[in-house]
């Protein structure tokens, strides 16, 4: 199995090569946000003794 989850896009309109770091640093950021709200999700949902389970 596998969950995906689909964001929202980011304008690059406008930007120049000078804008890539902070580009970069803002997907890697919304990334990170919208992976670790999916694992909670993942997470709660499986038996409380199943191996993987356990959330830091």
């Amino acid at each position: 199995h596998a969950i995906i989850q689909c964001l929202e896009p980011i304008s690059t309109v406008g930007l120049t090569m000078d804008d890539v770091p902070a580009l970069k640093d803002k997907v890697q950021n919304i990334m990170e946000l919208a992976y670790k709200e999916l694992s909670k999700e993942v997470l709660n949902a499986l038996p409380q003794d199943y191996p993987l389970a356990k959330q830091d």
